[in-house]
């Protein structure tokens, strides 16, 4: 069984609330287990391996199992409220029978009023075609980055344009970064970075922030996106990691932990 949850708080609680209620009654460690962006790499491909294994019953889950990844054999995929999009409701839906017989999809709603819309108006759901895909390709903090990819690829001249978009100003900069060089009315790229290993599929920066767990021996346990961390990461907050609750104690920024 897959259950969706709509936030990474929400997927911590009810992997919380589950353990409780089902591995000390079964007295089985293991079976449940959470899986979001932020787990360490080791363990996503753990749990992604006990899935489809058998070996893991139940697995709590943001959007980062909707799609792109082998889980194996699901029954149910339970989603706890709506995800927002058609789209995405019928990918999550999808997780569940894909290599056996019979499966079952449920929509727990909450009580927020698009829930509520959705669950009085199933015709409005099931009528619709999934939503398009959108994105502002001119936003400035990812029109760089694929400025960037681009002038690693093939050099732009002069008076190039991406799209409909005049870069000039652009170039300039990343000629300052000393990511770029101006010659002979090209701009090549100079820098020894690969620069799509910046550029994140899920968040305009790829700058992430370490948890370090140093109430035994020190070892890192998770990662926090650049956005999130200060929300998430400030001192004397409790950080959930798996169930398991962590105090805070302090906040590095310059280092990332």
């Amino acid at each position: 069984t897959i259950v969706f949850a709509r936030s990474r708080l929400i997927t911590e609680i009810l992997v919380t609330y589950l353990k409780e209620d089902i591995e000390k009654t079964i007295k089985n460690q293991g079976l449940i287990r959470g899986y979001r962006g932020g787990y360490l790499p080791l363990k996503r491909r753990e749990i992604e391996k006990g899935l489809r294994e058998g070996t893991i019953k139940g697995v709590i889950s943001t959007n980062a199992l909707e799609l792109g990844i082998d889980i194996g054999s699901l029954d149910i995929a339970v989603l706890a409220g709506y995800p927002g999009t058609i789209s995405s409701t019928w990918q999550r839906a999808g997780r569940a029978g894909r290599k056996t017989g019979k499966s079952a999809a449920v929509l727990v709603a909450s009580s927020a009023p698009i829930d509520q819309f959705i669950i009085n108006h199933p015709d409005y759901f099931f009528s619709k075609n999934p939503e398009k895909a959108l994105i502002n390709p001119d936003n400035l903090s990812i029109l760089v980055s694929h400025i960037e990819c681009a002038t690693f690829e093939l050099p732009f001249a002069e008076k190039d344009k991406f799209g409909r978009v005049e870069i000039g100003e652009i170039l300039k900069f990343l000629e300052e970064e000393k990511l770029v060089h101006h010659s002979k009315d090209k701009w090549f790229w100079t820098s020894d970075a690969y620069p799509a290993d910046g550029v994140s599929l899920r968040s305009i920066s790829s700058d992430n922030f370490v948890v370090v767990d140093t109430s035994k021996k020190t070892r890192v346990i998770a990662e926090v996106d650049f956005s999130s961390a200060l929300t998430t990461l400030h001192p004397k907050a409790i950080y959930l990691c798996e169930g398991d609750q962590y105090f805070v104690d302090k906040l590095d920024y310059n280092q990332r932990k």
